[in-house]
């Protein structure tokens, strides 16, 4: 039970501060911003799994 404790509290901690971040955030920086640093972090993902698949 313990582990099942642990991960649960810890899912409410990290969504309570992704919460808070996202506030912080959205009154300090423009949306167009936000979603231009989303889409350049999934296209380092997307590059990144093209490599892992071609280089194993």
């Amino acid at each position: 039970w313990s582990t099942a404790i642990g991960s649960a509290a810890a899912l409410m901690s990290v969504s309570a501060l992704a919460l808070l971040a996202g506030k912080f955030i959205a009154k300090r920086v423009p949306l167009k911003t936000v979603q231009r640093i989303g889409g350049i972090c999934m296209l380092g993902l997307a590059l990144w799994t093209g490599v892992e698949i071609f280089t194993g």
